[in-house]
C-alpha cells in the first residue's frame, strides 16, 4: 500500500507548535509596536522643538507660533508616518537657556495621534 499524505498525530503535532509559536511571537510584537510609537511621539516633539529653536533663531526672536512654523516649512502638524497632533493655535516661547515651552510658562507637553492612538508625549517620554 502506497501512503500519501499525513497522519492525524502529525497535523496535530504541527498545529500544536504553530499555536506555540504564535503565544510567543503575538506579545513580543505587540510590545515591539507599542514601543516604536512612543519613540515616534517623543521624536514627533523633539521636531517640534527643533523647529521652534530654528525659527528663533532665523528671525532673532523668542515667540513663535505654530501657524507660523507651519507657514515656513519647519513644522507639519500631521505627518507622513501616521503621527498627528491637534494642536491649532499654540504659541511657543524658547527661554534664555535653550528650552523650549508653551508661551504660558507650560513644558512642552503635547497630545499625539499615533496610529488612531492618543499620547501624551514630551521630548523625553510618551504615555498613553
Amino acid at each position: 500500500m502506497n501512503k500519501k499524505g499525513f497522519t492525524l498525530t502529525e497535523l496535530i503535532v504541527v498545529i500544536v507548535i504553530i499555536g506555540l509559536v504564535l503565544l510567543i511571537v503575538i506579545p513580543v510584537s505587540s510590545n515591539i509596536m507599542q514601543n516604536n510609537a512612543e519613540k515616534k511621539g517623543t521624536f514627533y516633539v523633539q521636531t517640534l522643538e527643533n523647529a521652534v529653536n530654528t525659527y528663533c533663531d532665523m528671525y532673532k526672536t523668542n515667540n513663535v507660533t505654530l501657524k507660523e512654523l507651519t507657514r515656513e516649512g519647519l513644522f507639519k502638524t500631521e505627518s507622513s508616518n501616521g503621527v498627528s497632533t491637534k494642536l491649532t493655535d499654540a504659541a511657543f516661547s524658547r527661554n534664555e537657556n535653550g528650552t523650549v515651552e508653551f508661551f504660558n510658562g507650560q513644558d512642552l507637553i503635547i497630545s499625539v495621534i499615533i496610529n488612531g492612538t492618543e499620547y501624551s508625549c514630551s521630548k523625553t517620554k510618551c504615555v498613553n
